[in-house]
Order: structure tokens, then sequence, then C-alpha cells
């Protein structure tokens, strides 16, 4: 073979490829950065959860059913949607509840009606799915345990039996919307009512804005913040009315 014209730039360029173009110059843009004000912003939670009542088929459309907390003194009302599909479509059903048990007596209609294979929770965090099938052995197995634990023996008569079916299934689906429910969306309406409550006012002593859980409700209907209130010298007296606070009874933590 033939090495004429062969250099050793062409041997590199065959190995590694050719070397880059120093020569060539392109232009940069100069790109002016934008500023940026030191602002923070909060995301707003979800406090929303959605239960999908699901049938055995694809072709079977599932019911959608969100749980909505509004804002409420005491943490009880609620907004229920109905919707065939996904949570984004049409809602074909939408009420607001005072308290939360006729919510209860809807979602377990909803289960008699649909009759779900599977329901899946998603509520903040926590994406739960629950299979009917799966559900029901275990329910099985704890009532096997609980059995043998107390030493039950059904050959001695006079029991009602252990069988487990659809409506257990139905218990235990709203048992744990029922734990979500007390635990933290009670919590969640006391908050927003508590937001809403303090939105677009000051303390009138530190000047900032009111927070939940930083805030205390003078017994004369003013707010002031917990810190301001600590630096309040005794007697306290109300900084907009001048009136007295006293021993700090009739004074509302928000």
């Amino acid at each position: 073979m033939s090495s004429t014209g062969v250099t050793s730039t062409s041997v590199r360029d065959f190995f590694q490829g050719p070397a880059p173009a120093e020569s060539i110059k392109v232009k940069s843009k100069t790109v002016e950065k934008a500023t940026v004000k030191n602002e923070v912003v909060e995301a707003k939670e979800n406090h929303t959860m959605t239960l999908i009542l699901g049938g055995p088929t694809p072709e079977e459309r599932s019911l959608t059913m969100t749980f909505t907390p509004l804002p409420s003194k005491k943490g009880n009302s609620v907004r229920l949607t109905h919707c065939y599909g996904s949570e984004k479509s049409a809602p074909v059903y939408t009420k607001d509840f005072d308290t939360w048990e006729p919510v209860f007596d809807e979602l377990r209609m909803c289960l008699t009606l649909q009759h779900p294979t599977f329901v899946m929770l998603h509520y903040k965090h926590l994406h739960i799915p629950w299979k009917c099938h799966e559900v029901l052995q275990r329910k099985v197995v704890e009532e096997g345990l609980l059995r043998t634990m107390n030493k039950h023996d059904c050959d001695d008569g006079g029991c009602d039996g252990h069988d487990v079916d659809i409506g257990d299934f139905h218990n235990f689906i709203i048992d744990k919307a029922q734990a979500v429910i007390h635990e933290t969306m009670e919590y969640d309406g006391k908050y927003l009512w508590k937001e809403q409550l303090l939105r677009d006012k000051e303390c009138p002593v530190m000047m900032e804005p009111l927070r939940p859980g930083a805030t205390y409700k003078l017994p004369c209907s003013h707010f002031i913040s917990m810190e301001a209130y600590d630096r309040l010298v005794c007697p306290r007296k109300c900084p907009l009315c001048r009136a007295e606070v006293g021993n700090g009874s009739g004074t509302e933590c928000l």
C-alpha cells in the first residue's frame, strides 16, 4: 500500500477525528441577566383527597370522588365532587357539607352502587391502591389470628360465623378515608379558616403580616402576634383599644 499523500495529520484525523478549528471564532451574544427580587413564593398545597373506584375491566368507567376541606373553625366543612373518568373530567355532582357524617354516607352509597374491584387513594404524598380480593384475603388472615389469640372455637356453638364478603371491603375503604379525614383534613380546614381570617392583617406592634400558629386573638377581638404579646408590659393591654387583656383568659391562639 502506497503511503503517498498520507501525512501525520490525516492519520490523526482517521483515529481521533479532525482537530477543532481554532481559527473559527463564534461571536457570543451578551445576555443580560434579569433582575430577580428576593421574594419568597409560597406554593399552595393541595388539600384534596381523591378516591378512584375502579371496575374489573378497562371498558367500565371508574368513579372519581374528591373531598376538599373548606375553611371552617371546627374543620368539618367539605366539598364533595363526583366525576366519571379522571379527576380532570367534568364533575357530575358537587355539594358542600357542614359536617363529615353525610359524606361518609355518600361514600358508602357510591361503593355499593359502583361495586369496585379496586380503589386508589391520592392525598398529598400518599398514593395507595387497594384490590378487593387482596383486602378480603388479608381480612381472612386477620380473623384467623384473632381467633387463635382469643382461643375462640367456632365448634362450641353460639358463633355467627366469620365469613368475609364485599361489605368488609367497603368498610375497609371507609375506615381508611375516615382516618385521613379525621387525622389531617380537619386540621387543613381549620388552617384554611385561620388563613382566611388573618388575610391582609398586620400586627399593630411589629407591623408584620399575621400568620396562623403565631397569632393571638384578644378578648377585644383584635389580633396581635405572639412575639408582640410576649413583649407587652403587665398589666397587658390591647395596643389598639387599650382594653385590658388580663391573665390571658379569653385570649385565643390562632
